[in-house]
C-alpha cells in the first residue's frame, strides 16, 4: 500500500544547494493543506489516522528522525543522507528509499525495509521480525524475538544478522563471492 505522490515543486517552495547543505524555504502565509493531508480509516473505535506528507521529487533529506510510540511507522520514496526510524510499538516500514544511512527499530513490532539502496543500514527489533531486500554495502540485523530475512546483491560486503529465538534466512545474488561463518546455540 503506497500512498508516495509524484508532485511538481510549488512555487513557494525555495530549494538551494550550497556545498553539501541542501536549504529549504517557504515563500508564503498560508497553511500547509497541499502538502499534509490528514485522513482516518477504518470502523469506529477501531480507526487509524493517517498523515500523508508530499514532498517535491528532488528533495533530499540531510537527516531525518521520524519516531512515536504507538502506531505504524512508514516511509516510501524517501531520498536522504541520514533516515533514523523508530516505534515502540508498531510497524516499522521503509520501501523505495535511498539513503546513505539508514537505521530502524521497534521495541514490538516488525522491521520491514524494501527495495532499499544504501551505504550502511541497522534494523533492530526486540519482539518481530526483521526483513530487508536491496542493494547495501554494510547492514547489521538483530530481533530477540522473531525471524530475519535478507535478500541483497553483490555490493555487499559487511553482513551481521543476530537472531536470539528465531531463523535467519539470507539470500545473495553471487554467493560464491563470500566468505560466510555462520554459527548457532540451538
Amino acid at each position: 500500500d503506497k500512498t508516495r505522490e509524484y508532485v511538481e515543486k510549488p512555487e513557494w517552495l525555495q530549494l538551494s544547494e550550497v556545498g553539501d547543505l541542501i536549504t529549504i524555504k517557504e515563500s508564503r502565509v498560508t497553511n500547509f493543506s497541499d502538502i499534509f493531508d490528514f485522513f482516518k480509516s477504518g470502523m469506529q473505535g477501531l480507526s487509524q489516522l493517517f498523515i500523508n506528507v508530499k514532498l517535491p521529487m528532488e528533495v533530499v533529506i540531510d537527516k531525518g528522525k521520524f519516531g512515536n510510540v504507538s502506531g505504524n511507522l512508514s516511509l516510501i520514496g524517501i531520498n536522504a543522507l541520514d533516515l533514523d526510524l523508530r516505534s515502540v510499538s508498531g510497524k516499522v516500514v521503509a520501501a523505495d528509499v535511498k539513503a546513505r544511512v539508514l537505521q530502524m527499530k521497534s521495541t514490538s513490532g516488525n522491521v520491514s525495509a524494501d527495495n532499499i539502496k544504501a551505504a550502511n543500514g541497522v534494523l533492530k527489533s526486540t519482539s518481530g521480525k526483521v526483513k530487508f531486500s536491496g542493494e547495501i554495502a554494510e547492514l547489521e540485523c538483530k530481533t530477540i524475538s522473531g525471524n530475519i530475512e535478507i535478500s541483497t546483491g553483490e555490493k555487499l560486503s559487511i553482513l551481521a544478522a543476530n537472531a536470539v529465538s528465531g531463523k535467519v534466512a539470507i539470500y545473495l545474488s553471487t554467493p560464491e563471492q563470500y566468505n560466510l561463518q555462520l554459527s548457532s546455540v540451538s
